[in-house]
């Protein structure tokens, strides 16, 4: 920090800004953003952070919304990708970086804007990018595992009560329904977000640690209730193979005991669904329904599903009557033997 108070004392740090910013709303005139972008986040850590009143946002800030702004004139969904990644990296960077006193604070409106951008790429990642084929399915790939783990970064700054000084620690809203909560909600008939999602949960189930506890959690829990909230507006209220995949995934990250009762809120009552209300009135649905058309694969995540939801019941009596009530279900609708063959091997 020394060397860079010194070095922007010799240099015009709002004309470097300004100039750097003009390049970065343009994606630097269509040079390849993998190329280019792995260098904004030290020039962006290298940059003043004083609040200046004639101008919108600290030098840093400025630097990352100009690139956001860039991604709009980026050509292929590579560089769009590749930019996408750079502005969750430094606002991640911002948001935990401590206070020094050589290096000033942002003001609560500088860390809201920083808040509410990691949103904007959270949401521009699940629906405003285009479908990916070739190369562009990878670049996809390692963006969602650039999210998942500068997310799981901030979750954990956030239960650090040593650390409030950090700006993370300004904007809890962050976690709440004003925040992520309602970017972790499902669209009907997306079925580019239920795979984007997927994917997402995946790379956050690789490198969160199993049973610690999450300020996502609440996320996935709103995710995971919309998503079972669609599905009775199916053909035959049975979920696709895809939501199912997407439902497996979240209650393999989070565990069913954290999922369940799915409590709903209408306009006038109140709806909660227990594991076991779920399991035969929703996943047995599912299972005849899918066993029916031969859906070999979207079966087998059914009973995936049913596997983990019954191991979650303390009572083996319980486990034993329930897992019954599904085979004599099967068997009286008279339900396709390689399905039901496929369900033990599973269980």
């Amino acid at each position: 920090n020394e060397h860079s108070n010194i070095l922007w004392e010799k240099l015009d740090s709002v004309a470097f800004t300004k100039s750097l910013s003009k390049s970065l709303r343009r994606a630097c005139y269509g040079a390849p953003a993998s190329a280019w972008s792995p260098m904004i986040l030290p020039l962006v850590a290298s940059l003043p952070r004083q609040e200046n009143d004639n101008v919108d946002s600290p030098a840093p800030l400025t630097v990352v919304e100009s690139l956001w702004e860039g991604r709009n004139e980026a050509l292929s969904v590579v560089d769009k990708s590749a930019i996408v990644s750079a502005v969750i990296e430094c606002i991640t960077f911002l948001l935990l970086r401590q206070s020094k006193d050589s290096y000033p604070l942002f003001s609560l409106q500088s860390w809201t804007k920083c808040g509410k951008l990691l949103m904007e790429t959270l949401s521009f990642y699940l629906t405003g990018l285009p479908n990916a084929t070739g190369s562009a399915v990878t670049a996809l790939d390692d963006l969602s595992a650039t999210i998942s783990r500068d997310l799981l970064k901030l979750d954990e700054a956030s239960s650090n009560v040593d650390m409030k000084e950090r700006g993370i620690n300004q904007i809890q809203w962050l976690w709440e329904e004003a925040g992520l909560q309602n970017v972790f909600v499902l669209e009907k008939n997306q079925p580019q977000q239920v795979r984007r999602f997927k994917c997402l949960i995946d790379h956050l189930s690789t490198t969160r640690q199993s049973g610690s506890s999450s300020h996502l959690l609440p996320s996935c829990r709103n995710l995971f209730r919309s998503i079972t909230s669609n599905i009775t507006d199916y053909s035959h209220k049975t979920c696709k193979k895809d939501d199912g995949g997407l439902l497996l995934a979240i209650i393999r990250c989070y565990g069913i005991d954290n999922l369940f009762p799915i409590v709903s809120m209408g306009e006038s009552t109140t709806s909660t669904v227990s594991v076991e209300d779920f399991i035969l009135n929703d996943l047995l649905r599912w299972i005849l329904v899918h066993g029916s058309m031969s859906q070999r694969s979207s079966v087998g995540v059914d009973f995936k599903i049913l596997k983990l939801c019954l191991y979650s019941m303390t009572s083996v009596s319980r486990q034993t009557e329930i897992w019954e009530t599904v085979l004599r279900e099967l068997i009286k609708a008279y339900c396709d033997y390689t399905t039901i063959a496929d369900g033990l091997l599973i269980m």
